[in-house]
């Protein structure tokens, strides 16, 4: 790895790029071609610039090289996600953002591994209360049938009720007639 003489920036000597990601151990990964280097110094991460190992600013731009661990004080490179002395992530919004989305990821992966089996549990239940809704249907119409039939032996007594009623008044209307008209015709009555 070289240094740009004009602007004071790294250049990766394989591919001549000039973006590099730093890694926790203090060397550079190039973004372009992957290649580890480690520097004699720190890199600036706002300027590049490589930097004295033990220097707190840049010299060339004067950002900040180091910042302080939350949880434990101790100091770490600027690019540095977690800390090197506890491991506690340095970025409070990265480490919530990467429990939530960690979280959801994990819930939607969940989500459809369980799919299957919910989509076949419920197409099972459907089926159930289908069945149990067609067994009632039957059931039903049974009885309607058996309240039709109940209705058709009631209509037939009626029926027959009535008809036996006017026969009846038919039979002693013909009696009465009968006593009627063989009382008005006496036996002396008739001619000889």
């Amino acid at each position: 790895m070289r240094e740009d003489w004009n602007s004071g920036r790294l250049v990766c000597p394989g591919c001549a790029s000039s973006s590099f990601t730093l890694n926790s151990d203090g060397s550079l990964t190039c973004d372009y071609c992957r290649s580890i280097f480690i520097l004699s110094g720190q890199a600036c991460p706002e300027c590049g610039a490589v930097c004295d190992l033990d220097a707190w600013k840049c010299a060339a731009c004067g950002a900040d090289l180091v910042r302080a661990c939350q949880a434990c004080g101790a100091l770490n490179p600027r690019m540095a996600r977690r800390c090197m002395a506890c491991g506690q992530e340095l970025e409070v919004l990265e480490a919530l953002f990467a429990r939530v989305a960690r979280d959801r990821t994990d819930w939607l992966r969940d989500v459809r591994e369980q799919a299957p089996a919910i989509k076949a549990q419920e197409e099972l239940a459907s089926q159930a209360r289908l069945a149990e809704m067609r067994a009632a249907e039957a059931r039903r119409r049974e009885a309607l049938a058996r309240a039709q039939v109940e209705r058709d032996r009631q209509q037939r007594i009626v029926i027959a009720i009535s008809v036996a009623a006017v026969v009846l008044v038919i039979v002693v209307a013909l009696i009465a007639f009968a006593i009627t008209v063989s009382g008005t015709l006496s036996p002396c009555s008739y001619p000889r």
